[in-house]
């Protein structure tokens, strides 16, 4: 058990307890990505970099195997991921600035800028919303 430091009586010292030395917490702030450009679009420049790294270690794959591959892709960097069978029902994973890997492509996820939730693939800079069709489909959050 850890002894709490006191005051000594009688000393006319504001609160009972003596000051204790203890470490800083570890805690970082951190800024908002930076942004580029993708088409007529602001997207975080972390999230197309990583949707460019994907899509290249990827695309090649078959079938489901490319988003095992695009799921492994992220483990090895730290990142999270899921995969939806269905891409209707993965609305609540489709945030900003968030990785998309389908058969189409890889993509980078936005809100905001006119729209509520849509996709910018990376090729093509068509633009997708959150009712496509597209499955199965993998979201890299980075």
């Amino acid at each position: 058990m850890e002894a709490i430091l006191r005051q000594p009586a009688g000393i006319p010292v504001g609160g009972q307890f003596a000051p204790t030395a203890h470490a800083e917490p570890d805690v970082t702030l951190t800024a908002e990505p930076e942004l580029t450009t993708l088409g007529e679009y602001q997207v975080p420049a972390p999230a197309l970099r990583a949707a460019r790294e994907v899509w290249a270690a990827v695309e090649n794959e078959p079938g489901w195997r490319r988003h095992e591959a695009a799921e492994a892709w992220a483990k090895e960097r730290g990142y999270e991921a899921d995969t939806w069978d269905n891409y209707r029902e993965a609305g609540q994973a489709h945030g900003h600035g968030v990785v998309l890997v389908s058969e189409l492509g890889a993509a980078v996820t936005l809100r905001g800028q006119g729209r509520r939730n849509f996709s910018v693939d990376l090729d093509t800079l068509d633009t997708g919303d959150d009712d496509g069709a597209i499955s199965p489909v993998t979201f890299i959050y980075v």
